[in-house]
């Protein structure tokens, strides 16, 4: 997705308008005070109305992250569907490393099948901007964990705004 300028939304209103949109069943939780909130109550398999999906991008400008937790069920046309509702999706520049068929889903795993790796072993072990090596990056990533191992496999944020406004 490539979009610019995020507006700032005050947390109150952030959560009334995402509640009112979706008839109370979308929560919206802080993760930390700088970046992230949860949604609770969105599944999305199912096209959200563009009054909720609205919300749903005006709370990841203002928040710089959104988790959406139990979405294993989806499909990759599920989540390129609602990728592309924020922008234009890249396709990854190395399709070894992208899932059969979606080249806009890159694969990120250390598991091997044979003496190959399912997905890119070492992406994500340091601090990275996802493209940034590209003219003009996009300015955002989907996340879409599949498998997680029962240790050391964090994932971590950095809302760089915040930290600049800090200096």
């Amino acid at each position: 997705a490539r979009l610019h300028g995020p507006p700032r939304m005050r947390e109150s209103a952030m959560q009334a308008n995402l509640r009112s949109r979706h008839s109370g069943s979308i929560d919206v939780r802080p993760i930390t005070p700088q970046i992230g909130v949860e949604l609770v109550g969105v599944d999305l398999a199912v096209p959200l109305p563009a009054d909720t999906f609205g919300a749903l991008r005006a709370a990841w400008l203002a928040h710089t992250i959104l988790l959406i937790r139990r979405q294993a069920h989806l499909r990759p046309e599920d989540l390129i569907a609602f990728a592309r509702r924020f922008g234009e999706l890249d396709e990854h520049d190395q399709p070894q490393y992208c899932l059969a068929g979606y080249p806009e889903i890159a694969l990120v795993s250390n598991v091997k099948e044979g003496d190959r790796y399912v997905g890119a072993p070492k992406a994500g072990r340091q601090w990275h901007s996802d493209a940034q090596y590209l003219r003009r990056p996009p300015s955002a990533s989907l996340l879409w964990a599949k498998e997680i191992p029962p240790a050391d496999g964090n994932t971590c944020f950095a809302n760089m705004v915040a930290a600049y406004r800090e200096l």
